[in-house]
């Protein structure tokens, strides 16, 4: 990934870090605060739903005008295309608006999954320097991925009080005594002492349920972090289904596409990317999994394409309305003072009270 990339999903995972430690510090539990960023997230993005669902109805509006500068224009596609914008234009109709919840959507992913990696310097907010300091004396590499998770594993459960005890002591366990003869050695401040003593104590509370959220689901050797991954591709398929059922989707023809393979290809692709992540992630599309059906009954409720239309036809034929009212009292504004040519029709201007007849007649009664 590009460095641009990476400082951009960098800065964008630095902002959920402080997002995750509020709702972390109100729970003190890992998963409870992924949900409520997931809700809170969707909230956040369901007015772009709610406009991605009147730029669709637009769409559907427009069809048979569309259809019709399709017919006019034939193979003069820049003409056809000129038109289009400005049909888009006069009707007041973005048609980008239907992506952009796709396209905000991405980077939030990339910048959570930034948070996730990285829980001690975007969650914690514990100095980075000193992360490095800890991830070079116990061989983790500054450049792996998850060196920050891996140090929060080695640091779990490890008692920083008891370092005098445990090192060099036979009775401590090999890791233990491994961990107490580096912190040892090292000469750490006591400041420093305090931001080890918040990694080991942080440690559990990134369990939630039968998970560890830091976890990498593996089949080699299979983990509980499998079921993880399991539950994702249900709820995936499950989601799916539940929002074709409340849109009325309906299979397409032959030459059309499948609704149902979108429904099994989704779930399958975010199956096989939940094993390439940490479970806290898989947990975020879980909770997301659940939000969408609802979203899209709440959105087809109040704002389905037919009561969308059907409030934009009351809208237009208003303003035809008004305009019509206007060249009215603009034509009653100059009553008397319109000079008829001759011969003019006279009942032409019967219905809005002006006196109408040839310049002859007006001669005659003078």
């Amino acid at each position: 990934m590009c460095n641009a990339c990476n400082g951009l999903f960098g800065f964008i995972g630095e902002i959920f870090g402080w997002i995750l430690w509020l709702f972390y510090s109100i729970f003190k539990n890992y998963g409870l605060a992924i949900i409520l960023f997931a809700i809170v997230t969707r909230l956040l993005l369901f007015p772009l739903t709610i406009k991605q669902q009147k730029s669709q109805a637009a769409q559907s509006r427009l069809q048979p005008k569309l259809q019709q500068l399709q017919n006019q224009y034939g193979n003069d596609k820049e003409g056809y295309n000129q038109a289009v914008q400005e049909l888009y234009t006069k009707e007041g109709v973005s048609p980008g608006a239907g992506c952009m919840p796709m396209l905000i959507q991405m980077p939030l992913l990339f910048g959570l999954y930034e948070a996730i990696r990285k829980p001690l310097s975007c969650v914690l907010h514990l100095n980075k320097t000193f992360i490095a300091e800890l991830l070079a004396k116990f061989n983790i590499t500054a450049t792996d991925a998850y060196g920050e998770i891996k140090l929060i594993e080695k640091l779990r459960g490890f008692n920083v009080d008891s370092i005098a005890a445990a090192s060099g002591s036979a009775s401590g366990s090999a890791s233990g005594n491994a961990i107490a003869n580096i912190i040892s050695s090292s000469n750490f401040t006591s400041a420093e002492l305090a931001e080890i003593e918040k990694i080991t104590e942080c440690g559990d509370s990134f369990r939630f349920l039968c998970f560890d959220l830091l976890e990498t689901p593996s089949l080699s050797p299979i983990t509980i972090a499998v079921l993880m991954s399991a539950i994702v591709l249900i709820t995936s398929i499950g989601s799916t289904f539940l929002i074709n059922r409340i849109n009325k989707v309906q299979p397409s023809s032959a030459g059309g596409c499948n609704p149902n393979i979108m429904t099994y290809g989704m779930a399958a692709m975010s199956t096989w990317f939940s094993f390439m992540v940490p479970v806290a992630l898989a947990l975020y599309w879980v909770t997301g999994n659940f939000i969408s059906p609802l979203q899209s009954w709440v959105v087809n409720k109040f704002f389905g394409k037919q009561t969308l239309n059907a409030k934009a036809e009351a809208q237009r034929i208003a303003m035809i309305r008004i305009d019509e009212q206007k060249v009215i009292d603009s034509i009653n504004a100059k009553k008397g003072k319109i000079i008829l040519k001759p011969d003019f029709p006279k009942e032409k201007f019967e219905g809005l009270g002006i006196q109408g007849g040839s310049a002859s007649n007006k001669k005659k009664k003078k």
